[in-house]
């Protein structure tokens, strides 16, 4: 699937689902589902680090193929933009960093930063070997109902150019273009 674009403004957004009776509104309660074998669960602190280097290493690889950037620069705006948007890793405030697990085995990431009214999608990543398994729908789909359950009904994203399987999923996710980010260098 590949990995999301971190920050700018999203290229796409999906309505999460209908709010349904939901006497525990608030935290959502990762768990697995008899709809999914996928579950989302919170991040522990041990496992930010190893997280962190794989979103450094794809971000900078990103901002080297989609702006342009030398190796070193894409580096070094990735590590700033990781440390400005997550100073204090998985206890940042508004920032929900979780693991994709299946079977008990971890199969990726999710990050997202939420709002009163919406949540935006930082990060999002299933690992290589588990990829095409339909992991990745899953796991969106377990997202959606959980932040509908607290009274969050969008969900925003922004896709890398590059990344067209991204981009299939997302729209067959129901997810809609709601505008293009551009740039020029000069």
């Amino acid at each position: 699937m590949g990995r999301l674009f971190f920050g700018g403004s999203p290229l796409f957004t999906a309505p999460t689902a209908k709010p349904r009776d939901n006497p525990g509104r608030g935290t959502p309660q990762w768990a697995f589902t008899p709809r999914s074998q996928a579950m989302l669960r919170k991040m522990s602190e041990p496992e930010f680090a190893p997280w962190a280097q794989l979103f450094l290493a794809d971000y900078a690889e990103d901002l080297r193929a989609n702006y342009g950037f030398d190796a070193l620069r894409a580096q070094a705006e990735a590590q700033q933009a990781l440390q400005a948007v997550l100073p204090h890793g998985v206890e940042t405030e508004r920032q929900v960093l979780l693991v994709i697990e299946s079977r008990h085995e971890v199969v990726g990431y999710l990050w997202y930063q939420r709002n009163e009214a919406n949540a935006f999608i930082m990060d999002f990543l299933v690992l290589p070997p588990f990829r095409g398994a339909g992991h990745g729908r899953r796991a969106l789909a377990e997202l959606e109902a959980a932040l509908a359950g607290e009274g969050i009904h969008e969900l925003r994203l922004r896709v890398a150019a590059d990344n067209p399987r991204a981009r299939q999923l997302y729209e067959a996710c129901d997810f809609q273009v709601t505008g293009y980010n551009m740039n020029k260098r000069f």
